[in-house]
Parts: C-alpha cells; structure tokens; sequence
C-alpha cells in the first residue's frame, strides 16, 4: 500500500518492465459524517491527520453565506448508492441513492462558476477537504446536477461579439457609402 485508500495492483510484466495500476477512490465520495471547519488553518490540519473514516471538512465557498446544516451525532452505518449519468467538461449528472443525510463530494476543483442543483432545486455548494466541491444531500433517491458557467467567459463572448459588429458595420458603411464624382 501506498497511502490510506490507495494501493498498487500489479497488472502485467514485458521485457523486465512491470506494470502496475494505482487504485484510488473515484471522483464522487459519499460522506455520511462532516465537519464543519472554522478556518481554512483548522480544515488544512484536521486533513493532515485523516483517515478513510474521518469526517469530511465542509466548508462554505466564497460567497455563501448560509451556514451547512448540521452533521449528525452518530455516524451512520451505511453508504450511499452513487451513478455518474454524465461527466462531461462542465457538466455532472450524479444518481444518489443516500441512505440517510450527508455530503456529496466531486473531486474536481470548486471554482468561481460552479452551480448545483439537487433534483432541479438551487442548492449551496461548499468547499470540500480544502479543495473540492460537494453539496448536501437529504435522505432519499436525488439526482444532483454540477454546471460550469464562468461569467469571464460570458463577458469576453459579448464583447468579441460587439466588436465584430462594430467591424461588421465600418465595413458595409464604407462599402455602401457614396463616393463623390
């Protein structure tokens, strides 16, 4: 083993070269159990010292100014059943099959322009283990929705996108305008 939570499985050997496949948790985690980190010192710390069984750090993202709900007292025995329906750049669909409350966790980096939603509701994202994104999920069957959208890339689009008008227009103004004889 390498680390807690990953390990090296030997895959094939060819000509004295060994090959090996490095076994990690997938990009979607399930956290029954979280915490709640007062700062980003006290959240870096506490994952410094973690294991598969400690409880996430949850913290709320820039700009969020509701608090997450509370974690429960006693961990719950069972994990949830999660489905990628799709990951593409941008967009994660996720199927959630939670046995009780808890947090979802993509591991892909939260952002400026990232949205949730669960079951088409808006939901608050929080940043995850310092790094990542997750949102609460109640109790039930949901489907939670990740969207990029960075509002530099809309602002530059319509400023290129007036630009070329302007252009567009200087140039029919001076094809169509009349020459004096």
């Amino acid at each position: 083993p390498l680390t807690s939570g990953k390990s090296l499985r030997f895959e094939e050997s060819a000509g004295g070269a060994h090959l090996y496949t490095l076994e990690t948790p997938g990009r979607v985690q399930w956290h029954p159990v979280w915490r709640e980190a007062s700062s980003a010192a006290e959240a870096l710390a506490q994952l410094v010292k973690a294991t598969p069984a400690t409880p996430c750090q949850q913290e709320p993202a820039p700009r969020i100014a509701r608090a997450p709900p509370a974690a429960p007292a006693a961990p719950p025995e069972t994990s949830a059943t999660t489905s990628s329906l799709m990951d593409t750049p941008g967009f994660i669909e996720i199927a959630v099959t939670a046995p009780s409350d808890g947090v979802l966790v993509h591991a892909e980096s939260l952002a400026p322009g990232w949205s949730a939603t669960v079951d088409g509701k808006s939901s608050s994202l929080y940043r995850v283990n310092r790094l990542f994104k997750g949102v609460w999920v109640p109790q039930g069957e949901h489907r939670v929705t990740f969207r990029y959208r960075p509002w530099p890339l809309y602002l530059g689009v319509a400023v290129s996108s007036f630009a070329l008008l302007a252009v567009c227009g200087g140039l029919l103004r001076e094809i169509f305008r009349k020459r004096p004889a």
